[in-house]
């Protein structure tokens, strides 16, 4: 008997805020890409806030997802580089502080952050042109 091969699902994820307007461009441009994108169209999942706001309609990473993108980013040593300029500095923290600051304001997490998880890589999309090499070969 043998056991089937599942098919792939080429998916970019976005932490996104829609008061940012780079995280707006961004998530606009990945969204036309994603269906033209050759030789693998992509779906796109955001996580973070809508227009309405996270509390109502948003979604928030998971600790396992931010300790995920501190890593992926190359921040594990500095891993206070996720947060924006304008959360508390906790420079000498590690990445649990982080996290837990995370957990308890998500709007200090910096957007755009553009993620594979099938490859382990993500970039800050800031430009947004920055998160195109992403969009090649999505998940292989």
């Amino acid at each position: 008997m043998s056991i089937p091969t599942l098919p792939k699902f080429p998916r970019l994820t976005i932490f996104h805020s829609a008061r940012n307007p780079t995280s707006r461009a961004a998530l606009s441009m990945l969204q036309r890409m994603g269906p033209k994108a050759e030789p693998t169209p992509f779906d796109v999942d955001v996580v973070g806030d809508s227009e309405e706001g996270a509390s109502k309609t948003g979604t928030t990473a998971t600790p396992t997802q931010l300790r995920s993108l501190i890593g992926y980013l190359g921040f594990s040593k500095e891993p206070y580089r996720i947060l924006v300029p304008e959360a508390p500095k906790v420079p000498d923290s590690g990445v649990n502080e982080v996290v837990s600051l995370l957990k308890r304001q998500p709007k200090w997490l910096i957007t755009p952050i553009v993620v594979d998880w099938a490859k382990g890589k993500a970039v800050i999309a800031d430009p947004p042109e920055k998160a195109i090499p992403l969009t090649r070969n999505v998940g292989d």
